[in-house]
């Protein structure tokens, strides 16, 4: 209030100027007669910490209703948190069984390194996106994507490295036996004793296989020029 009335300028000051027990960033500014204060934000103790379940409890609910695993892991590999997804992927009984464990030795041998790499990484403020195996609790092996990132706290110190990770491995199984039956059809026509061909929507020809192209070489390669 001094400072204000002294100086004849606007201030902004932390601190309780209602006549209840408030938290509140509050704008004073100099005027006839006094000092006007106009609140920035005004709850009380009691609101703030009801808030705050309430809050937490919102929060909660969003992360267990995510179809990605979501993850907090400390920097040793430790596991702080896992949503309900999380628990189903890696097929754990509950978060209790695993709070505290290391996930690591989950981790295939082969990909251990990187993932162990990434998440100190993300604990140094470094984001990164991977692909690993792991062996769940069923023994079932599968194969996962992830982004880890830096979990802060709210003045913005690291606390943790967050991780949103989802089961590629139906995924990738199908991309595999797309390009087998991709292969099998190249070697089926490669070796055809009938010329075949594949053509653009241009006309272009895009594909002959060898057969056709033995036969009409010039022309064909013309056509590719």
């Amino acid at each position: 209030y001094e400072e204000v009335k002294a100086t004849k300028m606007p201030a902004l000051a932390d601190g309780c100027f209602a006549p209840w027990e408030c938290e509140c960033t509050s704008r004073l500014y100099p005027c006839d007669g006094g000092v006007l204060v106009i609140f920035a934000e005004g709850v009380s103790l009691d609101q703030r910490k009801t808030h705050g379940v309430e809050l937490s409890r919102y929060l909660r609910a969003v992360l267990d209703t995510t179809p990605e695993c979501i993850k907090v892991i400390g920097r040793d590999g430790t596991l702080l948190d896992m949503n309900v997804s999380g628990l189903a992927l890696i097929e754990a009984p509950s978060f209790e069984a695993i709070a505290g464990i290391s996930v690591y030795p989950a981790v295939v041998e082969r990909d251990r390194d990187a993932v162990r790499g990434a998440i100190e990484a993300a604990c140094d403020g470094e984001r990164s996106n991977l692909e690993f195996e792991i062996v769940t609790f069923g023994g079932k092996r599968c194969r996962m994507e992830s982004r880890i990132g830096p979990l802060r706290d709210e003045s913005g110190v690291i606390i943790a490295a967050l991780c949103m990770t989802r089961d590629v491995t139906q995924v990738r199984a199908n991309e595999e036996r797309l390009r087998e039956s991709e292969a099998r059809f190249r070697r089926l026509v490669e070796r055809a004793p009938l010329g075949s061909f594949l053509n653009d929507s241009d006309g272009n020809t895009m594909y002959c296989n060898p057969r056709l192209a033995a036969k009409y070489y010039l022309t064909m390669r013309k056509v590719a020029k």
